[in-house]
C-alpha cells in the first residue's frame, strides 16, 4: 500500500480519520500545514513523495489548491504540478480520501470552536476550490462525510 492522502476543509474529520487509519494500519501520520512565506509547498510535497516511506498524509496538494487562493490570492500547486504530484502518488499505489461536511454544520463547528482563521464566506470559497481541484484530479478519491462509518473507509483503502 502506498500513501493515504486525506484532504478536505478544516473541521471535516481529517485528523480523526487519520488517527483511526493509523491505528488500523500501523502507518505513521505526516501532517502538512500552511506553507511559510519562504517555503514552496509544491517542492515540499514532491520531495516528500520521492523520499518518504508510505504513511497517512493529513493535508497535501489539494489543500494548497483550495486554501492558497482564498488566503493568499494564489496557489503554489497549479494543474501541472498537481499532475506531477498525482503521478508520483499513482506510482506508489496511493489512495486519496476527501472529507466533507454540510456547509451549515461546518460554520457551526467553526463558531463552536471559536475558530477565526477563515471567515464563513471563505468556507464556501475553499469548498468550491476543493471541488475544482477534485475535477482536475487524476486520482480516485474516496468520499468521507463527517459521521460516516470509518470502518467502511478502512475497508476501501486496504
Amino acid at each position: 500500500m502506498g500513501h493515504i492522502i486525506i484532504e478536505g476543509l478544516d473541521k471535516t474529520g481529517k485528523s480523526t480519520l487519520a488517527r483511526f487509519l493509523s491505528e488500523k494500519t500501523g502507518m505513521p501520520i505526516k501532517k502538512f500545514s500552511n506553507p511559510g512565506p519562504n517555503e514552496d509547498a509544491a517542492v515540499e510535497y514532491i520531495e516528500f513523495l520521492v523520499t518518504a516511506q508510505p504513511c497517512i498524509v493529513d493535508r497535501m496538494h489539494l489543500s494548497e489548491m483550495a486554501y492558497g487562493p482564498a488566503l493568499r490570492g494564489e496557489t503554489m500547486v497549479d494543474e501541472r504540478v498537481q499532475a506531477i504530484i498525482e503521478g508520483l502518488l499513482a506510482r506508489r499505489n496511493s489512495v486519496g480520501i476527501y472529507c466533507s461536511a454540510d456547509i451549515d454544520e461546518l460554520k457551526k463547528r467553526f463558531k463552536d470552536d471559536k475558530e477565526d482563521f477563515i471567515t464563513p464566506e471563505q468556507i464556501s470559497e475553499i469548498e468550491f476550490n476543493f471541488n475544482q481541484a477534485l475535477l482536475t484530479s487524476s486520482m480516485k478519491w474516496i468520499r468521507y462525510t463527517v459521521g460516516d462509518d470509518m470502518e467502511k473507509v478502512y475497508d476501501q483503502v486496504r
